[in-house]
């Protein structure tokens, strides 16, 4: 009995990442791109707009049920593409724009992800991204990490004292400052879960914190895994704007802006590049793992050296902790789907229904339900909201997606939690199932069973 029980509670935990499946054409926080130009051409102009509010919420009512349906997981898509075609016909259907308004960020975001040269996902283009940084200074980097030593030490960082020589010229860099409160920080450590976005896939890192007055600069290198791997290619740049340019004024909320370069090499020199360029234009949204903009280091404990880069790592951690909920310049905030738990009300019955056979007692329901407070730090003001992309199945290269990965791998989330690996499966499966499932039909069931994720789209307190 206790396997067939567990059965059905995968069977359970199977649907709702289904469901959530349908809104991912790819696999990975650095999708496949073959299918982006597909895709794209498969986006036609709708030959004809609904006219008021009554064909507007019709067809939201039959368009929907298609979104949320496993045949046709491109409709996001589609409707994002209705939404921009009709638009002169929305702003004349005051109440519809209204009521549609979470719909159509929603179906928009998935729809410029699919088309050509909007591979970040937003209306602007990609170019347009790039150029819209306040400075070029911005994505260059500092002169001690663009000589040919360095970027050939970096190639080498696994070699006999290649580490201490790499550390050597950070040090170099730093005694020559007039500021020490601009001290580079250097932390060498390798990836839990995210391989490198370029042919390599390493998880080999070095990153480099530059501190700035209006801005800051994460500068991370890609490095082989082994000396017989190739060299890693690409330079990811997290940038963190904190103060308004020339006035100096501290911003309400940090700015942050993401680049990738990439390493070319010829002969025994090393060139700099964009992956943009080099890879064909192709990118992807970050914010599709980057929830909260600037991601605290969580290095592979096993290869981490905690001796000699234990205090850089607190440091730049304890850097990013006091940027709080920063925010991507130039994404659309709220289009990826509701907060993790909005409009929820956890009690023991609840978890008792989405967790199935997972646990056993009345004690291990109640600490479930207690550990379902995710928004209490990730509310969009104290750390970014999880949302739809952090619940994706397969979310991350290694699998997984970042829930899972914090909650059962790792398990450092929640916070002091004291849960039993049966109670941590409990939470994952209770957090999708909350968040996706799709059990209410509106013409024939009035009990209101839906997950956030469809009320958020349906937006049930807005009438129309």
């Amino acid at each position: 009995m206790r396997d067939f029980n567990s059965s059905i509670t995968k069977a359970l935990i199977c649907f709702t990442s289904g469901i959530l499946a349908c809104f991912f054409g790819t696999t990975g926080c650095r999708p496949r791109e073959e299918p982006k130009k597909q895709a794209a051409q498969s986006l036609e102009v709708p030959d004809y707009c609904p006219q008021s509010d009554e064909s507007w919420r019709k067809w939201r009512d039959e368009e929907l049920e298609k979104l949320m349906s496993y045949s046709y997981t491109s409709n996001a898509r589609h409707m994002g593409r209705v939404f921009q075609a009709c638009q002169a016909s929305l702003e004349q259907s005051s109440s519809a724009k209204l009521c549609l308004s979470n719909l159509e960020r929603f179906t928009t975001s998935k729809m410029w992800q699919e088309t050509e040269g909007h591979s970040l996902g937003l209306s602007m283009s990609d170019d347009e991204y790039f150029a819209s940084v306040p400075s070029t200074q911005y994505f260059t980097l500092p002169d001690f990490l663009m000589n040919q030593e360095m970027l050939q030490l970096l190639d080498a960082w696994d070699s006999k004292q290649g580490i201490d020589k790499i550390l050597e010229q950070v040090d170099r860099h730093n005694a020559g400052l007039n500021d020490q409160s601009q001290r580079v920080l250097a932390i060498a450590y390798r990836s839990q879960n995210i391989p490198s976005p370029d042919d390599t896939q390493s998880l080999s890192r070095f990153l480099f914190y530059i501190p700035g007055d209006e801005y800051s600069q994460f500068v991370q290198f890609a490095l082989r895994d082994r000396i017989s791997s190739p060299h890693g290619q690409s330079i990811s740049m997290i940038v963190v704007q904190t103060k308004e340019p020339g006035s100096g004024e501290p911003l309400d909320s940090a700015l942050v802006y993401f680049n990738d370069l990439y390493r070319v090499r010829q002969g025994e020199q090393v060139h700099l590049s964009t992956r943009q360029k080099e890879n064909s234009g192709r990118l992807e949204n970050c914010l599709r793992c980057h929830s909260t903009p600037v991601l605290p280091v969580k290095p592979d404990p096993v290869f981490f050296d905690s001796a000699r880069f234990g205090k850089a790592l607190a440091e730049v951690n304890q850097i990013i902790n006091h940027y709080g909920s920063s925010k991507a310049a130039g994404f659309a905030p709220n289009s990826d789907g509701p907060g993790l738990l909005e409009g929820v009300t956890v009690t023991d019955a609840l978890v008792k229904e989405c967790a199935g056979s997972l646990l056993a007692s009345s004690e291990s329901i109640s600490r479930v339900a207690t550990a379902m407070n995710c928004a209490s730090c990730h509310n969009g003001k104290t750390r970014g909201q999880l949302t739809l992309s952090a619940m994706s199945p397969n979310q991350l290269p290694l699998g997984g997606n970042l829930i899972s990965h914090y909650v059962q791998r790792t398990k450092t989330m929640p916070p002091g939690a004291d849960l039993s690996d049966l109670e941590r499966e409990a939470l994952v499966a209770c957090l999708s199932y909350t968040y996706s499932r799709t059990l209410r039909r509106r013409a024939n069931n009035k009990q209101d069973k839906s997950g956030s994720l469809e009320r958020w789209l349906l937006q049930d307190q807005c009438h129309f």
